[in-house]
Order: structure tokens, then C-alpha cells, then sequence
């Protein structure tokens, strides 16, 4: 067992500096803590995303991994993972090749490449589905194909001003939906760009979501017939990711930003 206080630090993930990318709050804990009390801090971050982590064995390169938005716990973020192998690398001073981390459900790995960190995830490949016209209504939308993966909705736009331009009613789409919801298109100056809409979840609009990437690599994959990709997600933050299909993996590439002064002691 890791002998030493509960720190909760803020990083990053998906950017330089702290201006860009998708912030999470990440734990490392002696012992696991209850729901409650996860969620309570997690409730308190106010970050899209919290991740705790626990060494499996005292193995310092596996460890098991759980994420909460500030309203419930969820089945999979690959932004917190992202940041949470950053936080042992640049502030612990681990240095594996890789950090495993294992979910309730899912299996991910972070591998370190230089100055930037190479996320492992499950592919999640979508298939034609439908919503109705009063959750695309609620989207800011007037039309687009629809498809569904495990966990979110994905909807194909003409182009990536309409991805832009889309202003959800979050109230509305939090009593009409409990997915979250990506909607996406071919980009100007990269592959592909997105926005990620969760109200239900806690998350009105996610910054830079890797597990939408689950979906959205697959997809532009196949839609583009390219293995690697470049993506941008188009939130008010705004990130920027290097993709790859890998058979039923994918792999993100990208940096993550730590203020190593500002953390706070549990």
C-alpha cells in the first residue's frame, strides 16, 4: 500500500496549458473509498470528470480505475484515464512502459511517448439507429444520420459549420435523453471534428471526450477509409487528437497539461 496522504490533483488532458482541453480531478487512494463518498468529491471538483485510483497488488504500473461526473458514476472516460497516467508520470515519477488500467468494464492503457501520453481503448463501432425529431429538435438540429454505439448516439452532419453552429436546449435534451449524444462531421483542416452533449450525465457540453472517440474512430475510419486520423473536438475549450484504428482497439495521442502547485490534500 502507497503510504501517503490523499491528494486530488487537476490535469489536463488533450492540451499544453491550461486553457485547452478536458480538466479532471484525479485521486489516488490508500483504500478504496465508499460510492458516497467518491461522488462527493467528485460533486465538490465540479470537473467533468473525477478518476480514483487504486495499485492492484501494489503493482505501481496496474491499477484499477473509477470515474464520476459531478452527478453519478459512469462506465467509461478516457480524458481522466488520460490524466491519470499523467499525474503518475509527472508527479509521482513512474515511469513504465505502460500504465494499465482496468475498469468494472472495460481494459485501457496509457503508453508514455515523449512529451505526450498514448491512450489504448476499446473500439466501439456504431450502427444506424434513430432519435426522435424532438431529441434532434433539442440538438439545435434540423436533420442528420443517426447512429448508435454502446453508450452514446452519434450524428453525422453535412459539414462542420453545422457542428459549429448546433445550440442545444440542454434542459430539454436532460428530460429526453439519459445517452450522451455526439454529434460530428468530415473537418476543414483535420479528419474529422466533434462536440459531446451529456446533460443527463452531468456534462451539458464535454470539452474533449476520448470515450466519443471509441465511436468516432470506428466510424471515420470506415467513412474516410483512413486507419489514422486526425480530430479536433470543437468545444469552447477545443482539443486536438491523433487517431488511429487498431482491429477492436483505437489509440489517441495527445498531451496533458498538470499546475503541480495546485492540488488539494483529502
Amino acid at each position: 500500500m502507497l503510504n501517503r496522504k490523499l491528494e486530488n490533483f487537476t490535469a489536463y488532458a488533450f492540451a499544453d496549458n491550461a486553457e485547452q482541453g478536458n480538466p479532471a480531478g484525479v485521486v489516488l487512494l490508500n483504500e478504496w473509498l465508499s460510492q458516497e463518498i467518491m461522488q462527493k468529491i467528485a460533486t465538490e471538483n465540479n470537473l467533468p470528470e473525477t478518476a480514483f485510483i487504486f495499485p492492484r497488488d501494489n503493482n505501481l504500473n496496474e491499477w484499477d480505475i473509477r470515474w464520476f461526473t459531478p452527478i453519478m458514476e459512469v462506465p467509461l472516460c478516457g480524458h481522466a484515464t488520460l490524466a491519470s497516467a499523467a499525474v503518475l508520470h509527472q508527479i509521482y515519477r513512474y515511469s513504465p512502459p505502460s500504465f494499465k488500467f482496468y475498469a468494472k468494464r472495460d481494459f485501457l492503457e496509457v503508453k508514455l511517448m515523449k512529451s505526450k501520453y498514448l491512450l489504448d481503448l476499446p473500439s466501439d463501432i456504431p450502427v444506424k439507429s434513430k432519435l426522435s425529431s424532438e431529441v434532434i429538435e433539442a440538438l439545435g438540429l434540423n436533420d442528420g444520420c443517426v447512429y448508435k454505439g454502446r453508450d452514446y448516439y452519434l450524428v453525422k452532419l453535412s459539414d462542420e459549420t453545422q457542428v459549429k453552429n448546433a445550440q442545444p436546449d440542454f434542459n430539454r435534451l436532460k428530460k429526453l435523453i439519459n445517452n450522451g449524444i455526439i454529434i460530428s462531421s468530415e473537418g476543414a483542416d483535420v479528419d474529422f471534428v466533434s462536440r459531446f452533449f451529456a446533460p443527463a450525465m452531468g456534462i451539458d457540453e464535454d470539452f474533449v471526450t476520448g470515450s466519443a472517440h471509441c465511436v468516432l474512430v470506428p466510424f471515420w475510419s470506415h467513412q474516410l477509409n483512413k486507419s489514422k486520423m486526425l480530430a479536433r473536438q470543437i468545444s469552447s475549450r477545443g482539443g486536438n487528437l491523433e487517431c488511429r484504428l487498431k482491429k477492436d482497439r483505437i489509440e489517441l495521442l495527445g498531451g496533458v497539461y498538470i499546475e503541480t502547485e495546485k492540488y488539494k490534500n483529502i
